[in-house]
């Protein structure tokens, strides 16, 4: 191989990538609820209050192994994305690592199971059209599964809709 080759081609991909996403917009609530819901009626029915769920708050490592949770949050098309592909992006930790100890999603839109994701999977594609004033109601089930898994990977970033 070509000395440097595979920098080149690293840094390639890394400025293809920021150009996958151009703007990102918070999600400014997320609220949670710790519990194994099916269904989010049955996280609403549970007699638990649910709890803000903030920038730099982390759900998952060594004391939630082996538990689920429920986080909702809404989302509303700004003027800017109106026509536009609109995602739903989730960090649930680093990427590259070992994937073992990262969370598993089920995201729901509306009530409409729409898709899993975890540390391969972060992005989903809540409309192709963005419809300025839409709201969504995503609800999303969690998973953190392995005991003893580092905190550092077992975690929730604050979510955003990108174009």
């Amino acid at each position: 191989m070509f000395p440097f080759m595979k920098e080149r081609i690293q840094n390639f991909l890394d400025l293809l990538e920021g150009q996958i996403e151009k703007d990102r917009l918070p999600i400014a609530e997320i609220s949670l609820k710790k519990g194994n819901f099916r269904t989010a009626a049955e996280a609403d029915a549970d007699p638990q209050a649910w709890r803000d769920f903030r920038p730099g708050d982390r759900w998952g490592g060594m004391e939630e192994a082996e538990r689920h949770a429920w986080f909702r949050m809404q989302a509303v098309i700004p003027e800017a994305l109106d026509g536009q592909p609109v995602y739903l992006h989730m960090s649930t930790g680093p990427s590259g690592g070992w994937d073992l100890p990262n969370p598993q999603l089920l995201v729901y839109a509306n009530g409409t199971l729409m898709q899993g994701l975890d540390v391969r999977h972060q992005r989903l594609l809540l409309t192709e059209s963005g419809e300025r004033g839409a709201v969504y109601q995503l609800d999303v089930h969690a998973y953190c599964g392995i005991k003893g898994g580092p905190v550092s990977y077992t975690h929730l970033t604050l979510p955003t809709t990108s174009r």
